[in-house]
Parts: structure tokens; sequence; C-alpha cells
């Protein structure tokens, strides 16, 4: 009976197309938590967080309108945009972070 309930499921994570980068991160993780003592850290983890931050922001709302039978591909160009107005208004005008911020928002 347990020969016949194990045959289903690993035929299911071997056809799942997330398995494999999962399986991937996990392998990662464990190597990496065995061979270096930081980086279980919160240090760590927070700078994970911080990187992770605007691409999950941008993945969540084009999941969103995936979900509504749309496709919207310029959630990156704007992204882009807005990083180019930020930093050119910044570096090279030499204006205040927050007003460079704010203008690159708008």
């Amino acid at each position: 009976m347990a020969v016949a309930l194990q045959a289903p499921l690993r035929r299911r994570i071997l056809t799942t197309p997330t398995a494999g980068p999962l399986a991937a991160l996990v392998l990662a993780c464990a190597f990496f938590s065995v061979n270096t003592e930081q980086f279980l850290s919160g240090g760590n983890f927070s700078l994970i967080i911080q990187q992770v931050m605007v691409v999950g922001t941008l993945a969540i709302g084009q999941t969103l309108i995936i979900l509504t039978a749309g496709i919207d591909l310029s959630n990156g160009a704007i992204m882009a945009f807005g990083g180019i107005v930020m930093t050119k208004l910044a570096v090279g005008s030499g204006l205040p972070p927050l007003l460079a911020i704010a203008a690159g928002l708008a």
C-alpha cells in the first residue's frame, strides 16, 4: 500500500516545473548553512529581504494582472525608468535624494 502511494507522489514531484528550482534552493541553503556560520544570521536575512523587496513587489503586481486575465509587461520598464529618473536627478543635477525619489515615484 505504501508503494502505491509513493509512486504518484514521486511522479508529481518530478513533473512539477517548480520542483527543480525549489530543490536547488534547499540544497544551496543547506550547503551554505553548514559551511559558513554567518549564513543563517539576522544580518544576512535582512540583506536578502532588502534585495528581494523591489522584485517581489513587482512580482505581486504582475501576478494580480495575470490573475485578472491580462498581460502587461510594462512593470519592469516603468521600474527601470523610475530608477533612471531618480539617479539622473540625484547624481546629475545634485537634487536632494528625497526629492529625487519623490520625482522618480511620480
